[in-house]
């Protein structure tokens, strides 16, 4: 029997999983990988890469417990992890760091404290950070594997078995070693589909909370903002058709005060971040740093790191985004940039993500006509948010925002992130595998290979230090 019969026929179930189900699956799936990675990394030699960035080495006694902890998760903490943990430890001590954004290293930070104090300083600190950042993914991961379940409910009027493949292809997806990992993934992804189930309610208001959180996790959670507009859009026709006579004034000015105060509430943690971290680097009051941070400073100098209040970047004199021009300068990140020979590997590693929402794209709004429904209004007029059945339409918001993150991963940014980008960004490309399992399309088997292969690779390949998405 072959894995696609196993997953379009074994899995389906008569009754609509449990959330306690749900939550034990994936937290047993977390810890199962991490029990892989502990055995099978013993036998992969680590790679030594050039010009990582660098953690502080500070000399902590090691209990046996801080023995046990490093030995198992301390695989984990490799390329951007390294930063996270380094910002929710020391804050932002150095210019290339202002690349991530601050929710999940300060969430991070006050785990560490609670678990310090809870253990009765018996865990040092390079342990207490790990620990709480694992801990903050593990509870994410799942769940967001609960949320991304309801939203497959919803899209498919209750199907219980494209529902439950959704979870088992989140659980099985292939950037999954990034949501154990100290990344932002598991944080970002909960709080983009939690913002995206609250737009079901009528309460938008809860929605523009979650998607302001995303914004505070990762740059792209401006891209949600997308969602909010297509339902006030929405809300805009609706009033329009209920008083066909006289046009509502006051009912088009009232969502209009509402669309423009949601935008806002979703973009001013990314405004905020931007101003805050230009007068942390930029004003030279802020260069004398304390004297528990000497390691800090000393690190920095050794390494040629910008310190706060000392940078000399195009931002400090412009309008410029620090966060626009960290990344150009320490990442060369840009508009074609990456289109060099010497990418062609990278581009093939993000080529199955990106081919596959390129193709569900093409299928969805050429193929299918959906463009139309935008040409004629029809997408703002028909209740997107009662969704009766996934092939009628009410994922155009879906569609269209994975089809910019896909068309900004290839063109703008380094392309092997688009793995992980898009599918901690967006629900859809399960939505769109889970579819081509239940109905055998010719697609699902490389799909269904893809998803484990990558999943189980990237877990090898990421603990061991060698380049992944």
């Amino acid at each position: 029997m072959t894995l696609l019969d196993f997953i379009s026929h074994k899995i389906q179930p008569k009754k609509q999983w449990s959330s306690t189900f749900i939550l034990n699956l994936s937290f047993q799936s977390q810890l199962l990988l991490i029990l892989i990675q502990w055995i099978l990394n013993n036998f992969i030699p680590d790679h030594t890469p050039d010009g990582v960035f660098q953690k502080i080495q500070i000399i902590e006694p090691q209990s046996p417990t801080d023995v046990v902890i490093d030995t198992i998760l301390s695989p984990f903490v490799r390329w951007d992890a390294v930063y996270f943990l380094h910002i929710a430890q020391f804050g932002y001590s150095y210019e290339n760091t202002i690349a991530f954004f601050p929710l999940f290293p300060k969430l991070v930070h006050c785990v560490a404290f609670v678990i310090y104090h809870v253990t009765f300083h018996s865990l040092n600190t390079s342990s207490c950070f790990l620990l709480s950042a694992i801990l903050i993914n593990f509870i994410c991961f799942s769940l967001s594997t609960l949320v991304i379940y309801k939203l497959a409910l919803i899209v498919s009027n209750k199907n219980f078995n494209f529902s439950s493949i959704v979870v088992v292809l989140f659980i099985l997806n292939p950037s999954r070693v990034f949501f154990i990992a100290p990344y932002s993934e598991a944080l970002f992804s909960l709080t983009s589909f939690l913002g995206i189930l609250s737009l079901y309610d009528s309460w938008n208001f809860k929605g523009c909370i979650f998607f302001a959180f995303s914004v505070a996790t990762r740059s792209n959670g401006i891209l949600n903002v997308g969602f909010i507009i297509h339902k006030y859009m929405h809300l805009f026709v609706s009033c329009l058709q209920i008083k066909k006579k006289k046009i509502p004034y006051w009912s088009l000015l009232w969502n209009s005060i509402c669309l423009f105060f949601a935008i806002g509430f979703i973009i001013a943690p990314f405004i905020f971040y931007q101003n805050t971290t230009r007068s942390l680097f930029c004003d030279p009051q802020n260069s004398n740093l304390s004297i528990s941070n000497s390691h800090v400073i000393s690190h920095g100098v050794k390494h040629n790191y910008v310190l706060p209040g000392t940078s000399r970047g195009s931002y400090c004199s412009s309008y410029e985004f620090p966060y626009s021009y960290v990344q150009r300068h320490y990442w060369n990140v840009g508009f074609l940039r990456y289109f060099q020979f010497k990418q062609i590997p990278n581009f093939l590693l993000a080529a199955p993500i990106l081919l596959l929402i390129f193709h569900a794209a093409y299928e969805y709004f050429i193929k299918s006509k959906k463009i139309k429904l935008l040409a004629n209004g029809q997408v703002f007029k028909i209740n997107h948010y009662n969704a009766k059945h996934f092939k009628c339409s009410f994922l155009f918001s879906y569609y269209l925002h994975a089809f910019f993150l896909s068309l900004f991963c290839f063109l703008c940014i380094h392309v092997q992130v688009s793995t992980r980008m898009l599918l901690s960004s967006s629900p859809l490309t399960y939505f769109i595998v889970a579819k081509y399992v239940t109905e055998r399309h010719y697609l699902a088997k490389y799909c269904l290979l893809y998803f484990c292969s990558y999943s189980i690779l990237g877990l090898l390949l990421f603990t061991n230090y060698y380049p992944w998405t």
